[in-house]
């Protein structure tokens, strides 16, 4: 076997079954093996950072890896951006890219670039074969690495002499399940006696919750202690919103009032993000107790009072079963929550803006299954902080690298991992000129997803920022000539529409989901120039 069939059986025998990419002079060999084997899925984008953003999404809409396949040189260098969005968000996926040959280094060899120091950054665990033996065995290293701990991305790099070479015919590897730590119990028991010994206590779930498959136990500690659910970006849906103790998004109105009034703070999971928290301006109540499975997490920006590290799951059980032994949680709390959220819905009622309304429609309009992801446009906001989220991995946001261009590729890669689920991409004008042609790649794989394109003519979220800044004043956000993005939506094999306002975009969606098409829909919002 060759180096490149030791890497595409080592894949699949890792439990790898799609992988996203371009192919190219030094990935060649890879592709050879693929096709030859058949055993890996793969999927041919239209550029090599949307392969990654398809394995991210991949990722985040199933909890299972994926990987992104791409040559030496550009093709490399091109996946610096979804490395380094996964690093920030915590998402698995495997990068393996080809390289030239080590000998022909520095003599002006054809793509030849000092990548694997270039993307070491942007990911967790990196390594370089050597000779052909050395993959399988890095196949299942690396796979572990980006499971293991605080998920995360990882790269193998292969030169190409490397891919041609022949090596054993025995790639059997395995990965070795990651070690889920649990804390210890004197940690775990003083947490309990903190919980207890509050009056209003409130947990913040992130996206550790999550990845460790923590929710149900979430859940049930929650309820133990009649204690309300915030979450943050990363950890949307980790309790369903429609649930009598959720308090939504952490800087919600609601979740506002509540941590007004709390009086103790369990954080699982998650690194109080600026994004999260409003610039670090969210009040923590005290005491506060962290539990996180990566230590560097811990006193960022908020102290800890306690310090649990360990896995999300492992320690919500922990603290579960010492509460079993503890007398029921006071009905006080469940009053004091019930009272809070009376208070919150009674306010006077500010005019209904439209991102609000656009979050309620297309929550009508998408099932409880169904998968929404968002790109970085103005409102944005609506979708991480009003649109409710009824179950975990069904909202999936590039929350803190935060690279424009995102949602449409990572659909695709949700699309993939989850077959027959409704999939609703949203995104404005400046994420489809990144992204746009994936449309075609949907095509290609008659994935019935809707898009929503916002045409507005301008970087939003930019425009927002240079006015706050620069009393009203803003420079290069607005482009200067209209497009029919829906001509060329069709022009790539998809099917389009324009309509005239948010809402009406999100009614269109609920149709066009309705409809259960084999081509992805364009929905264009057309707005006054």
């Amino acid at each position: 076997m060759t180096g490149a069939d030791l890497l595409v059986a080592a894949l699949h025998n890792c439990g790898i079954d799609t992988a996203f990419g371009i192919p190219g002079f030094h990935s060649n060999p890879i592709y050879d093996a693929l096709r030859r084997h058949g055993a890996v899925n793969h999927v041919l984008v239209r550029h090599e950072q949307t392969a990654g953003f398809a394995a991210d999404g991949y990722a985040r809409a199933s909890g299972r890896i994926a990987c992104a396949i791409t040559t030496a040189g550009p093709g490399a260098t091109n996946l610096a951006t979804p490395l380094a969005e996964a690093l920030s968000d915590a998402i698995p996926l495997l990068a393996v890219t080809a390289d030239v040959d080590p000998e022909s280094a520095g003599r002006g060899a054809y793509h030849e670039l000092a990548k694997f120091a270039l993307l070491r950054p942007a990911v967790k665990w990196a390594a370089r074969a050597r000779q052909p033996d050395d993959i399988p065995e890095l196949v299942a290293r690396a796979i572990h690495a980006a499971l293991s701990g605080r998920p995360g991305p990882v790269h193998l790099e292969v030169p190409e002499p490397v891919l041609r070479a022949e090596g054993s015919d025995s790639p059997h590897v395995r990965v070795v399940p990651p070690r889920r730590r649990a804390t210890s119990e004197c940690r775990a028991h003083r947490a309990v006696d903190v919980l207890c010994e509050a009056r209003f206590p409130v947990i913040l779930a992130g996206g550790g919750v999550i990845s460790a498959g923590a929710e149900h136990p979430l859940q049930i500690l929650a309820e133990t202690l009649h204690a309300p659910v915030l979450t943050t970006m990363m950890g949307r849906g980790a309790l369903p919103d429609r649930h009598e103790l959720a308090g939504g998004f952490a800087r919600s109105p609601l979740a506002r009032r509540i941590l007004e009034h709390a009086d103790a703070m369990l954080a699982i999971g998650c690194r109080f993000s600026e994004v999260t928290t409003g610039g670090w301006s969210m009040r923590v109540p005290r005491p506060l107790i962290h539990v996180d499975i990566d230590p560097r997490a811990f006193d960022c920006r908020y102290r800890a009072d306690l310090q649990i590290p360990g896995d999300a799951r492992r320690v919500v059980d922990q603290l579960i079963g010492r509460l079993a032994r503890r007398p029921a949680a006071p009905p006080e709390r469940l009053e004091s929550l019930a009272r809070i959220r009376r208070e919150v819905m009674e306010a006077p009622a500010k005019p209904d803006d439209e991102r609000s309304a656009f979050a309620a429609a297309l929550r009508a309009a998408v099932p409880d299954d169904g998968i929404v992801v968002s790109d970085v446009l103005h409102w944005w906001d609506a979708l991480y902080s009003r649109f409710p989220v009824y179950s975990s991995r069904t909202l999936l946001v590039p929350a803190l690298f935060i690279a424009m261009g995102y949602a449409l590729p990572a659909a695709i890669g949700a699309a993939a991992a989850c077959p027959g689920r409704p999939v609703v991409a949203v995104m404005g004008d400046g994420g489809f000129f990144i992204s746009g042609m994936e449309l075609a790649t949907a095509a290609d794989l008659g994935q019935g997803l809707v898009v929503i394109l916002d045409n507005n003519g301008e970087l939003g979220v930019i425009r927002r920022m240079q006015e706050d800044a620069y009393h009203g004043q803003c420079h290069q956000v607005r482009y200067p000539r209209a497009h029919d993005f829906a001509a060329v939506a069709v022009a790539l094999g998809a099917s389009a529409e324009r309509v005239r306002s948010p809402v009406e975009a999100a009614e269109a969606a609920g149709r066009a989901l309705g409809a259960r098409r084999s081509a992805p829909h364009l929905i264009e919002i057309v707005r006054p120039r």
